[in-house]
């Protein structure tokens, strides 16, 4: 069987978005009157997930914003990448990382 390339790697391409708001309702509204985008309300584990949809595909969600505190600024490393690290409210470190080609 062949798997198509693109089903495979998604380097570069949009997969989901997360849209971090301190107000979904408002955040919801804007982008129903600017782009279309629905919201349909679907369970997730003990939670209800704000799916966002586009002309009926899920293509991402609402959260809840609740800030983070940058502790090294976005930074280049030749050869590797651009990394930053961030404390999360409840003070856990997240490295993100966009590794180089």
């Amino acid at each position: 069987m062949t798997v198509p390339t693109d089903a495979i790697c998604t380097h570069g391409k949009f997969v989901w978005f997360e849209h971090m708001s301190p107000d979904v309702d408002k955040a919801h509204a804007f982008y129903e009157a600017l782009f279309g985008w629905q919201t349909s309300t679907v369970p997730m584990g003990d939670q209800l997930y704000p799916m966002i949809l586009n002309e009926g595909q899920g293509i991402g969600g609402y959260r809840k914003a609740a800030g983070a505190t940058v502790m090294v600024e976005p930074t280049d490393v030749p050869q590797v990448g651009r990394f930053c690290v961030v404390i999360d409210p409840f003070g856990a470190p997240i490295s993100l990382i966009k590794a180089a080609p």
